[in-house]
């Protein structure tokens, strides 16, 4: 959603589509659950306490 491509850090930068799209590229062979904990990891991480005024919603589909 655009709680996680928006999500900013002090320096009102945002998580962005690109850095997101790559984090699911590059984890795209672990589980929903783990990629989904590895996307709210990074995102707060990036967000570094920053203050956020948007939710994080997050649902994976993976085709077997």
């Amino acid at each position: 959603t655009d709680g996680i491509t928006e999500a900013m850090n002090e320096k009102h930068e945002q998580f962005g589509e690109e850095r997101f799209l790559k984090l699911i590229e590059k984890n795209r062979n672990l589980s929903s659950k783990e990629i989904i904990n590895i996307v709210i990891k990074e995102v707060k991480i990036f967000a570094d306490n920053f203050p956020q005024y948007d939710d994080i919603t997050i649902i994976i589909i993976k085709r077997l």
